[in-house]
């Protein structure tokens, strides 16, 4: 089973996903946290994040094609419901975006998520959140192991 995670790292490059794929270590890029910016932040750190932002729309796309698991996460600060968003916004397909939220963790951890028989695990919503990314933010039910607590 992998073992190794990388977090939302402004170094990561073409060469490092390259080796995460062949490794099989995860990207978790925690976008939330590391594309906000405190309106106090210096020009230096704004330029450092709008390159990233740039980078981000290749190196995405790079890393499924390769075959590396992207998660999401929150680390310090958002939702997943937003990390979503700006995975989508950055360069993966919506489908891939919702996969970093759902299964692709469970792979990972190799975890099963299907078992028959089991208690389900699962959110639902009143559209496709593959049509309406902005859907993620409003689910019609939340059940966790066969209990619905919203």
């Amino acid at each position: 089973m992998p073992t190794q995670v990388a977090t939302g790292e402004i170094a990561i490059d073409e060469s490092a996903l390259r080796l995460m794929a062949q490794t099989g270590a995860a990207w978790t890029p925690t976008l939330c946290a590391v594309l906000s910016l405190p309106d106090t932040a210096s020009a230096a750190s704004r330029q450092r994040v709008a390159e990233y932002r740039q980078r981000l729309a290749e190196l995405l796309p790079l890393a499924h094609r390769l075959g590396v698991p992207i998660l999401t996460g929150t680390d310090t600060a958002g939702t997943i419901a937003r990390e979503v968003a700006l995975l989508a916004g950055h360069g993966l397909e919506p489908a891939a975006a919702l996969k970093a939220a759902t299964t692709a963790g469970y792979r990972f951890l190799g975890e099963p998520f299907d078992q028959a028989g089991q208690p389900a695990t699962l959110v639902t919503y009143p559209d496709d959140p593959r049509e309406d990314l902005a859907i993620l933010s409003s689910p019609s039910a939340v059940i966790i192991n066969g209990v619905r607590v919203r």
